[in-house]
């Protein structure tokens, strides 16, 4: 029995695999020079995934952004395993590779420590 899995199914697998982990999140796509993103309500915003299907396999490649503080090997294995386990439980298929890369660092709120400093009172 020959069962297909569309692409969309298995990004939205990876998502909320990548979701459940604290302290990351799939990044933005970077956009094309001069291209124009359609806005509609029910519009996804491109996103660093990509999967290469080839037969019942596929490999994954992701762009992260991390919580600053964070240890990227850790974080990094963490998404690894969960992409994998995910897929391979929900889909059937064989992972053959899950490849992260951070491109970026989210900092902490200035307003939230700055907030904490600040306040009438405190020290006083």
């Amino acid at each position: 029995m020959e069962l297909n899995i569309n692409k969309n199914v298995m990004r939205d697998i990876v998502m909320a695999a990548v979701e459940d982990i604290d302290g990351v999140c799939i990044a933005p796509a970077p956009s094309p020079v001069g291209e124009v993103l359609k806005e509609s309500e029910t519009a996804r915003l491109p996103r660093a995934l990509r999967l290469t299907q080839s037969g019942h396999s596929v490999a994954v490649d992701l762009g992260l952004n991390v919580d600053y503080g964070q240890n990227l090997v850790d974080l990094a294995a963490r998404t690894q395993r969960s992409v994998a386990e995910n897929l391979e439980l929900m889909c059937g298929c064989q992972v053959d590779a899950v490849n992260v890369s951070v491109l970026g660092v989210s900092l902490p709120a200035a307003s939230s420590s700055a907030g904490k400093r600040s306040q009438p009172g405190a020290g006083s």
